[in-house]
């Protein structure tokens, strides 16, 4: 991301104020935040826990503002702890491939409106098919199947037979849509 466009998203993201909505907020809610974060101090996130009733905030240690970027052996830790799964049959269960199981990665580019409206039509959408063939590549990579079509907008939907192979190649478009500049929203299920 160049820096005008940095500025611009940063313009952007602090003209929204969900205030008046955080005390309405009813389930369970983990707050985390990087201690070596340097453009978002950890009061903002301390301000955040304590509107929402009754949230968890954990502050981990790395500087990337994406649980999936960076260090992320402590955001894996606190995200297992808040849910209250149990560490080492968690690490057990997705380094064993199971029979008949079946995990589902969807990735989506992450505020593509604006993004379009930022770029042009024309350049988002050669950054996007660019970056669509990155993620099935690396979803091939990791041994799964990209569902083919385009039904889903900038998204991308894939099928594994093991979550280990599904959770590496999740970080990895995670990865690879940090560096082609178009940031993802990811997610399993299995």
């Amino acid at each position: 991301m160049n820096p005008k466009t940095l500025r611009s998203f940063n313009a952007a993201t602090l003209k929204y104020d969900v205030d008046e909505f955080l005390p309405k907020v009813t389930s369970p809610t983990l707050v985390m935040h990087r201690r070596q974060m340097l453009f978002l101090p950890v009061d903002i996130a301390k301000r955040l826990a304590s509107c929402i009733p009754g949230a968890l905030l954990v502050v981990v240690d790395g500087t990337g503002a994406m649980p999936y970027t960076g260090e992320m052996e402590s955001a894996l830790r606190a995200i297992n702890q808040f849910l209250g799964v149990d560490e080492e049959a968690f690490h057990e269960e997705i380094a064993a491939p199971s029979q008949g199981m079946t995990a589902v990665l969807f990735a989506d580019i992450v505020d593509s409106t604006a993004l379009t409206e930022r770029l042009d039509d024309a350049a988002f959408r050669d950054k996007a098919r660019d970056l669509d063939a990155a993620l099935r590549a690396v979803i091939r990579e990791h041994a799964g199947t990209p569902i083919e079509g385009k039904l889903l907008g900038d998204g991308v939907l894939a099928v594994f037979t093991s979550a280990r192979q599904a959770i590496e190649a999740a970080l990895a478009c995670g990865k690879a849509g940090e560096e082609g500049g178009l940031p993802l929203h990811l997610g399993l299920h299995a």
